[in-house]
């Protein structure tokens, strides 16, 4: 598993004592609405449930209805929503972009930002328009276990690598990590959309620690763009949450 006891611990600690100045004061004077959530339809794996707010704020509606960690739909999940006609919707996902300087970016499907109290981290540091920055071992660790699983078909690893650099790359249905991404919905997707290339916005930075942010995912009107660049877990914006049936209400 990635994410060991010990370097948790270790990070949480870390952050604790370095942004101990920043947690002082407010940091919500940019969010412009309470956040909502709301039952919009299902698909075959559960309910699905549209949250808006901060990053935060959507974790918390999410868990209110009884949504497990990671809370926020992966981009394999929001591909299915779409498939299935729930909605067409922009999307927040789970899945973590990780980059540091002269190094490709890295893929992790198991966002631990996907929790309460690193929620709360992310939104703070966004909220200052800036990325949230960890220990560089941290990205090497990533890089281990992205590279312990390059003989798995993509759709069954759990990080990947990217092959490209850059902040701009159109991604077809044939490349590993498109198939990353959209897991077994990726076939469907193109084709129920009828297209050939989705655009991916990559995280590019200039600093030697290990930066991390998440993976937003355009609306099909918008282009079905993936971003990893986005600054702006503050913000009142919207994210899709399943509830898986062994969960949810008959």
């Amino acid at each position: 598993m990635l994410y060991t006891y010990n370097i948790y611990n270790r990070l949480y600690n870390y952050y604790k004592i370095t942004t101990k100045e920043k947690f002082k004061y407010p940091f919500h004077e940019k969010k412009l609405m309470v956040e909502t959530i709301q039952r919009i339809g299902r698909v075959g794996s559960g309910e699905v449930y549209q949250a808006f707010g901060s990053l935060d704020g959507q974790i918390e509606r999410f868990k209110d209805v009884g949504i497990s960690p990671p809370y926020l739909a992966s981009p394999e999940q929001v591909a299915e929503i779409r498939v299935a006609g729930v909605s067409q919707d922009f999307s927040r996902t789970s899945m973590l972009p990780i980059a540091t300087k002269g190094a490709p970016t890295i893929l992790l499907k198991d966002s631990f930002l996907m929790n309460p109290t690193w929620a709360r981290i992310i939104v703070r540091y966004h909220n200052d328009r800036e990325y949230l920055s960890l220990p560089n071992d941290f990205y090497q660790s990533a890089e281990a276990t992205a590279k312990s699983e390059v003989g798995k078909q993509p759709e069954d690893r759990s990080a990947i690598i990217l092959p490209f650099e850059g902040y701009y790359k159109s991604l077809n249905s044939e490349m590993d990590e498109t198939r990353f991404i959209l897991g077994a919905q990726t076939d469907n997707y193109f084709g129920y959309f009828g297209l050939r290339t989705i655009p991916f916005f990559n995280l590019v930075v200039d600093s030697k620690d290990s930066i991390v942010n998440y993976l937003g995912f355009q609306s099909p009107p918008g282009g079905s763009g993936l971003y990893c660049v986005n600054r702006d877990l503050y913000y009142h914006s919207g994210a899709f949450g399943v509830l898986k049936d062994e969960f949810a209400s008959v």
